[in-house]
């Protein structure tokens, strides 16, 4: 997966459109640049830029350790720690609408090369602190969202170890179900069907002493 930069760069001359040629004509040969296009937000007072300053930098560390969290258990759980994983088509970036083919979502390269403001989601006539808000809020949904998703995944790896040791173990041990069909169980008024696990070397003794081993124990009464 490529690496990206994500930078912000002073409007030469207030051109935004001549910066991002200079950039372009300056880092042609090392990298290739899309352009991100933020709007106008709305600036408000110096007093409120000073106390955003402040939140800012908290909220800041908050998000950058819940995206740094997501980075992790993708790489390490999910398919982004294998290009050829099946799954890694299925990674996606963007707001859900609840539809399957939900055109808003994108994988997370082409989000990046085509971003576009989420107007809908981030009104431009809200003030920055609410902006803010509105992804801090987001980000730790996200944040719930994700730790529930791995108590969930670590339940069911749990369960599945627990599994596969039972089947990797004896018959005293492992389930009967790849052994026994239903037409092996006979339940009635006067007969009880009875599994026993014996090993191989006793086998033998086994058919030859069970009918003894309990009263009523109908002769011939094994299917091995």
């Amino acid at each position: 997966m490529s690496v990206y930069w994500l930078i912000s760069a002073p409007a030469e001359s207030g051109s935004k459109e001549e910066t991002f040629k200079n950039l372009k004509r300056m880092t042609s040969e090392m990298a290739d640049n899309y352009k991100m296009d933020v709007p106008a937000l709305r600036v408000g007072t110096l007093d409120s830029l000073m106390t955003l300053s402040d939140d800012l930098e908290r909220q800041d560390r908050y998000v950058e350790g819940a995206v740094h969290r997501f980075e992790k258990e993708l790489l390490e759980k999910g398919p982004l720690h294998d290009p050829k994983h099946p799954l890694l088509p299925l990674v996606s970036v963007g707001r859900d609408d609840g539809n399957e083919r939900n055109k808003n979502r994108k994988p997370p390269e082409e989000y990046l090369k085509n971003f576009e403001w989420d107007q809908a989601r981030f009104p431009i006539k809200s003030t920055l602190p609410e902006l803010v808000g509105i992804i801090t809020k987001m980000v730790v949904g996200a944040d719930e969202e994700v730790k529930g998703f791995l108590l969930e995944y670590n339940s069911i790896k749990s369960s599945l170890s627990t599994a596969e040791r039972k089947g990797q173990g004896g018959l005293n041990a492992k389930s009967l179900v790849e052994f026994v069909e239903k037409r092996d169980v006979v339940a009635t008024d006067k007969l009880n069907t009875v599994f026993c696990a014996v090993p191989k070397f006793a086998v033998q003794t086994f058919l030859s002493e069970y009918e003894g081993y309990a009263s009523f124990t109908p002769a011939e009464g094994r299917e091995p």
